[in-house]
């Protein structure tokens, strides 16, 4: 599923996040380039934990235009999902501006998993 550059910001990355929690038919979703920010990131990484059917996920943003911009507290479930999802085998989370701080938490999930 290919939804980049829309614009979606916090509110429709919350809505695209109920959607992951119960799908089973998406194996590929790219959000990438929509505005969206701490929040929105939480929400879809949080649905991600518990998601079996996605094994290609990216949110990063590689163009000026409508960036996501996690930061690192945006990232911080991220070192959960990467220790309990069992089928997430690419994620992009380039130009997100997750910093140091983000990168721990990456880290953190790669560690253990």
């Amino acid at each position: 599923m290919q939804i980049q550059q829309n614009k979606l910001g916090d509110d429709g990355a919350q809505l695209i996040a109920e959607g992951i929690k119960w799908t089973k038919s998406i194996i590929k979703l790219n959000i990438s380039a929509n505005e969206i920010y701490e929040r929105g990131a939480v929400h879809l990484f949080e649905a991600l934990e518990s998601n079996e059917s996605i094994v290609d996920f990216t949110i990063g943003s590689t163009n000026w235009m409508f960036k996501n911009k996690i930061g690192p507290n945006g990232v911080f479930p991220l070192w959960s999902l990467l220790m309990n999802n069992q089928v997430l085998t690419f994620l992009n989370i380039s130009g997100c501006s997750i910093a140091d701080e983000g990168l721990d938490h990456v880290i953190q999930g790669l560690i253990y998993n």
